[in-house]
């Protein structure tokens, strides 16, 4: 398991995803038990390749909430 955490990402404001684009978006990305916690970025997300996860949802976000700044991947066991 990993924690993604988003930069300047506020769910549902301008600029930022809703809490079903940004999961969605991971999920189509490749993970797997998505769950975001809170609504300022923090996501749990299971995948053997979490970075490309987060690379490959970074261009949905962008087009369809036009949120592009930064996301920190961690994994849970460091945190």
């Amino acid at each position: 398991m990993h924690v993604v955490f988003y930069r300047n990402l506020n769910l549902g404001h301008a600029g930022s995803p809703n809490r079903e684009q940004l999961e969605g978006a991971l999920e189509r990305g490749g993970a797997s038990h998505v769950k975001s916690f809170q609504t300022n970025g923090t996501v749990l997300i299971k995948s053997e390749d979490p970075e490309g996860v987060v690379a490959a949802a970074a261009s949905e976000l962008a087009a369809t909430a036009g949120y592009d700044d930064v996301a920190i991947v961690r994994p849970l066991a460091d945190l």
